[in-house]
């Protein structure tokens, strides 16, 4: 066994049933070697001579949701994580969790959008997988490009089923994909127009979309997109401002935990001002129609960037919030 490289994953079930070890770790790719750290609990040690492929070790017994008694040991065996022993992606983890060792958590489930609903993106050759979730003031979607293999019924195995090299598949974004975009505009999505901010964590870039306007996404096989999705608020004649939270992070929308809109002035002297609370740190951006006549934090002056062309504004928070205050309070005047 030298040289097999043995590491403790999260116990993906469907990736146990569709592809187990095999009889030399190598031969195994390194982003499939999951699962490779499990005790002998169950099954014997005759499975290991008379199958063509098995495990080594399993980190856990089985499930099973019937037997309290199994429940803890069950998670503290398999909560361990580690992608390649002393090969962290730290700049992959600090896009996913906070400096404090909390997350940024949408609040639902994962689901397809509609329109992925009746297709086949893993063999169909046209469709691209577009995946929604909700946070407080913010949507975001994922999209993905998983053509090329699928479970072949006559071979008994996933197969591919066209090169790997196979050209880029295109399909269209719009703020409605997040089915309950809606909610996240304030005052309940009264007044709301339906137009969205959309940032694009994979170009870095900020689009604004009309209602019903799709934004075209281009993705090879394997690659994938994250599209923080904001509802565009109409504060005034000239005035339309979305948070999109913090852009270095997957799901940055989810640090905005508070957001108010009001008018100071009304008038051809319109003021408006958006106060928000916003979780950790890091490069804090928002869409504004106009730029900002200031911006404070806590109850400081803030410096901060703003791109005329697209409408970003970038805020730098450099630190934490103090723990007492879990949030940083951001100020914006328009």
């Amino acid at each position: 066994m030298r040289g097999v490289r043995f590491m403790a994953c999260f116990r993906f079930k469907m990736w146990w049933m569709a592809q187990r070890m095999g009889d030399k770790g190598g031969d195994v790719p390194h982003e499939t070697q999951f699962l490779l750290v499990e005790s002998r609990a169950i099954g014997g040690e005759e499975d290991d001579a008379s199958s063509k492929q098995t495990a080594v070790v399993r980190a856990s017994d089985d499930f099973f949701p019937r037997e309290a008694v199994s429940h803890t040991i069950h998670i503290a065996a398999v909560a361990y994580n580690s992608v390649f022993l002393g090969e962290h992606d730290f700049e992959l983890l600090r896009k996913m969790v906070l400096p404090d060792g909390s997350g940024l958590r949408a609040r639902l489930p994962g689901r397809p959008t509609r329109d992925c609903l009746f297709a086949d993106p893993a063999r169909d050759g046209a469709t691209l997988l577009k995946i929604w979730n909700m946070n407080r003031f913010t949507g975001v979607l994922g999209v993905y490009n998983c053509q090329g293999a699928a479970w072949s019924s006559a071979e008994k195995k996933n197969v591919f089923h066209q090169e790997a090299g196979a050209g880029a598949l295109t399909c269209g974004v719009r703020g409605r994909d997040v089915h309950l975009i809606a909610e996240a505009a304030t005052d309940g999505g009264a007044g709301w127009s339906g137009d969205c901010a959309v940032y694009r964590h994979g170009a870095g870039d900020l689009v604004v979309l009309p209602d019903g306007v799709a934004l075209p996404v281009s993705l090879k096989v394997l690659e994938h997109d994250v599209l923080t999705v904001s509802p565009i608020k109409d504060l005034a004649a000239g005035f339309r401002f979305a948070p999109v939270g913090l852009v270095d992070m997957f799901n940055g929308g989810a640090a905005v935990e508070g957001l108010t809109y009001s008018l100071l002035a009304d008038g051809e002297e319109a003021v408006g001002l958006v106060s928000m609370e916003v979780r950790g740190r890091g490069r804090f951006g928002a869409y504004s129609s106009v730029r900002p006549r200031s911006c404070t934090l806590g109850s400081a002056p803030a410096e901060f960037s703003y791109d005329a062309s697209s409408g970003m504004v970038i805020l730098e928070l450099e630190s934490m919030p103090l723990p007492k205050e879990r949030v940083h309070k951001i100020a914006i005047e328009l």
